[in-house]
């Protein structure tokens, strides 16, 4: 008889993580933390100024003909803001931000 384990801790970091959208438009990576787009420069200005919690984790959410430098930016942005647990992945639609 198998038995489920126990989630990894990383997986309970993201558990409930915050969402960075990413998007390209004319060959530039823009995100998402609200409706406003920002730099990878302001992501990290941002998520320090707003004082998000850092022990959560941060999941950059890609579409599936997003850059992937784009990507890897917004991973940077969030680990030079201070969050330990980032990771760069694929979002469904559902996931996405869609304005109201």
């Amino acid at each position: 008889m198998a038995v489920a384990g126990k989630a990894a801790p990383a997986d309970d970091v993201f558990a409930n993580s915050y969402g960075l959208d990413v998007g390209e438009y004319q060959g530039q990576c823009i995100f998402f933390l609200s409706d406003t787009g920002l730099t990878a420069d302001e992501v990290t200005g941002k998520l320090v100024h707003d004082r998000y919690d850092m022990t959560r984790g941060l999941e950059v959410l890609l579409t599936k003909t997003t850059p992937r430098k784009c990507g890897e930016l917004g991973r940077q942005a969030a680990l030079n803001a201070g969050f330990k647990a980032v990771r760069v992945r694929v979002a469904t639609d559902k996931e996405r931000w869609k304005r109201p």
